[in-house]
């Protein structure tokens, strides 16, 4: 599963995507300028804050319910929670009428369309590559020392919290995981922690007086070497028969997690029919 990490710093694969985006629209912005001799780059960057700004806007509309809990996680742009479609048809659009309006529709709607086309098709790919991947067949263990292995939860679709306890990230979004799990019987919620000791755990637990199901050990942090996870927290979104169909690399808002799990009861509905 790659990412992207500078030290401590750690981009989710789509904040990585939504960055080279918009990168690749701005190079193409300033190339088409600097050839032509004509101002673009003021509207190109317009076209972007706006998309960005409606793509953010839709998702939140989405998932008003997941935002009652905490309103000013609705500005916390760094944190995963776009509408792709959104961003590019506002984009497109402001694109299109500051190219009618100043005349040179071509060189406008060429940046805007690059930008998106390369947000749009890593996004495609990464979804693809992920989708190959099957959860590894590795003995785990429970707090009290008993072996299990992940294949012991096929039949229902997991969510898998790759995680530890010295991780802020992990620390904040733990309860919004545990509150999922308690919402979601249909769905395994199932937290692994890598390479800790049982007491660790077991008093993290206590001190954030927590009772979670599910709590497993990864002495040798197998699973995150298997899927190359390099940053923690990862989650990882797994169909019932042990496909892993989409991960989320840094801290999770409400508002995704709910998305990945409405995501994955979609499926589970779509396989039975």
């Amino acid at each position: 599963m790659p990412a992207l990490t500078l030290g401590p710093l750690a981009l989710s694969l789509s904040a990585v995507f939504l960055l080279a985006g918009i990168i690749a629209a701005a190079v193409a912005a300033l190339l088409i300028e600097r050839k032509t001799k004509k101002r673009v780059e003021p509207f190109v960057w317009l076209a972007l804050g706006v998309g960005l700004i409606a793509a953010r806007a839709v998702f939140v509309l989405a998932n008003l319910g997941a935002y009652s809990h905490d309103w000013p996680s609705v500005f916390y742009l760094w944190q995963d929670g776009y509408t792709p479609w959104a961003g590019a048809a506002a984009a497109g659009l402001i694109a299109i009428v500051a190219g009618i309006r100043t005349r040179r529709p071509v060189q406008l709607i060429t940046p805007v369309a690059l930008g998106t086309a390369v947000w749009f098709g890593l996004g495609l790919t990464a979804g693809l590559l992920a989708s190959m991947h099957e959860l590894p067949d590795i003995h785990l263990q429970n707090l009290e020392g008993e072996k299990i292995t992940l294949s012991e939860f096929y039949g229902q679709p997991m969510v898998i919290n790759l995680w530890a306890t010295w991780c802020p990230p992990c620390r904040r979004e733990m309860p919004v995981l545990a509150q999922a799990q308690q919402q979601n019987k249909d769905i395994h919620v199932i937290f692994i922690n890598q390479r800790e000791a049982a007491e660790t755990v077991e008093q993290f637990f206590n001190a954030q007086d927590l009772t979670l199901e599910n709590a497993l050990q990864d002495p040798f942090a197998e699973v995150a070497d298997h899927f190359g996870a390099r940053a923690m927290p990862t989650t990882l979104f797994v169909d019932s028969s042990g496909r892993v169909r989409d991960s989320h690399m840094g801290e999770l808002s409400r508002a995704r997690l709910h998305q990945h799990i409405r995501n994955l009861k979609k499926l589970t509905l779509e396989t039975k029919e």
